[in-house]
């Protein structure tokens, strides 16, 4: 793009390595943001659930903050581009991930994509169709003591109860409870893995423990190697030193969220760069280009 084109890049605080990738393949020079807004700590508080409710006041802020179409990628639920009263392109990763796998996992055609949870199977399905390969989805929930001693406690607080009434009759009742406790059953895979690279997937990684627990069942199956693949790495906490000391051979993360920092703690963790694909998005709807080609080798389901 021509440096006199007439954009104006702007970028927060939050990841300016990602912003400044962005404005070198734009060839437009980041400018300079002075404005102060009293911290509010609090609204985080707002913003970290991922349901329906958080996600429209944020969608309706973005709009009311005067956005006319906004550029999302991967989202966590397709369903959130309903939210916002502008435009919204929603961009896959999909392509850069399947390039990391094609490139980097010299065995791959003997790998199986693993669905997480039942949630992502359409993601893995999409992965599994466009490497040719086969497919398993686990099951179940990771199981630990506080859950099974809550289950306990509750199923033993229903109990039969006897009391006397004032002629001294002993009266015996049982109290039922208000509702059946939903108990999920414990981690299973369906599908084969023996002998195969275990690629796991999912949109967002947050706390390590369930793709710990989903990675050492895999192993358990037979598989060799397990690579743990997601859009978004967030990784909270101490999730980089449970995946450093876990069976996971690989975690592969884009760059959209900043992780410098837990890589130093994890050196499993390998970064994808997608700041290609959200500037020449940017770049087509500036010139008023059509934007069918970024989703030419992506699913509506990725």
């Amino acid at each position: 793009m021509e440096k006199n084109s007439g954009m104006i890049l702007l970028a927060g605080n939050s990841h300016p390595s990602l912003a400044k990738l962005i404005s070198e393949h734009l060839q437009v020079p980041l400018t300079d943001v002075l404005c102060y807004n009293k911290p509010c700590r609090q609204l985080i508080h707002i913003t970290i659930f991922r349901s329906a409710l958080p996600m429209k006041l944020v969608a309706d802020m973005i709009c009311k903050a005067g956005a006319t179409r906004v550029v999302s990628l991967d989202l966590y639920r397709k369903e959130i581009q309903g939210f916002f009263g502008v435009p919204v392109e929603n961009l896959r990763a999909s392509s850069f991930l399947l390039h990391y796998i094609c490139c980097n996992i010299p065995d791959y055609r003997n790998a199986v994509i693993v669905a997480k949870n039942p949630k992502v199977m359409h993601k893995a399905t999409s992965f599994a169709e466009k490497l040719s390969v086969s497919i398993a989805v686990i099951h179940g929930e990771v199981k630990d003591d506080d859950t099974l001693e809550a289950n306990e406690s509750f199923s033993s607080s229903f109990d039969k109860k006897e009391i006397r009434n004032d002629a001294g009759i002993s009266l015996t009742y049982e109290i039922l409870p208000v509702k059946n406790v939903k108990i999920k059953p414990p981690l299973t895979v369906v599908g084969d893995v023996g002998g195969k690279i275990a690629i796991l997937v999912d949109d967002v990684l947050d706390e390590a423990q369930s793709f710990v627990a989903a990675a050492q069942l895999l192993k358990q199956r037979g598989a060799y190697k397990i690579y743990v693949i997601v859009t978004h790495g967030l990784l909270y906490a101490d999730a980089p030193a449970l995946l450093e000391d876990s069976v996971i051979d690989r975690v592969i993360v884009t760059n959209t969220i900043p992780h410098e920092m837990q890589k130093l703690r994890c050196h499993k963790i390998e970064t994808v760069d997608i700041s290609l694909l959200i500037s020449d998005a940017i770049r087509r709807i500036y010139n008023e280009e059509s934007m069918a080609q970024l989703y030419q080798n992506s699913n509506l389901t990725d």
